[in-house]
C-alpha cells in the first residue's frame, strides 16, 4: 500500500511485522526496515512517500519504485 505525503507509519494494532520502504519525491528508496507490530517508524528527512510491503520484501537503497496499474477484467 502506497501512502503518498506521508513520512512515518505505525503498526498498531496489527498481527504481524511489515517492510517498510521510505521513498523520496522521486520514488527512490531512501531506506528499508521490518516493523514488529505495536511500533513507529520514524521519519526520514527526505522521504515524500511510504510503501507498505509484506514482511520480507525486498528492496535496496537507491533503488526506483515503477507504479503501474493493472486490471484483470476484460473490456466488452
Amino acid at each position: 500500500m502506497l501512502f503518498e505525503r506521508c513520512r512515518s507509519v505505525h503498526t498498531f494494532g496489527m498481527r504481524s511485522s511489515i517492510t517498510v520502504v521510505v521513498l523520496d519525491r522521486d520514488l527512490h528508496v531512501l531506506r528499508v526496515k521490518t516493523l514488529e507490530p505495536n511500533r513507529v517508524s520514524w521519519p526520514a528527512r527526505k522521504a515524500r512517500s511510504i510503501l507498505e510491503c509484506v514482511e520480507g520484501f525486498s528492496a535496496t537503497v537507491g533503488d526506483r519504485a515503477e507504479l503501474r496499474l493493472e486490471s484483470d477484467e476484460l473490456s466488452a
